[in-house]
């Protein structure tokens, strides 16, 4: 469950690149309270896929998941790649598309969740 390297995410003490964020360090959990990184990883050669939420871009592995829709249910890249018409945060899921093979890192956080992208999305963080 990975992002791209220059991915934003929100910390306590401001926004870093996911290339930055590293085993100890703090990041927005999903209910918006800092939660810690439990461990991180960098992966490469993974199939990726572009996915476009709301007007904002995300470059991920197809196991990447997200909290989809008002139940939530938990989907993957791919799943979401496979089947269309699903919204994050209240925010569409506008485009997933296949795209070249991206250095990725993976970030498990406590609380499972943390908060991706300027549009702070639900991602999981395991």
């Amino acid at each position: 469950m990975s992002l791209k390297l220059n991915t934003s995410i929100a910390t306590p003490s401001g926004w870093k690149k996911l290339f930055e964020i590293k085993q100890g360090d703090f990041v927005f959990g999903y209910s918006g309270q800092p939660v810690e990184v439990v461990s991180s990883a960098l992966l490469q050669g993974q199939p990726c896929f572009k996915i476009q939420i709301g007007d904002e871009t995300f470059v991920t592995d197809g196991k990447h998941e997200w909290l989809v829709g008002t139940e939530p249910l938990v989907m993957s890249s791919q799943t979401l790649f496979d089947d269309s018409g699903h919204s994050i945060a209240d925010r569409p899921v506008v485009s997933v598309t296949q795209t070249a093979s991206v250095s990725l890192k993976t970030l498990r956080v406590d609380g499972g969740y943390y908060l991706a992208g300027r549009a702070t999305l639900p991602a999981v963080g395991d």
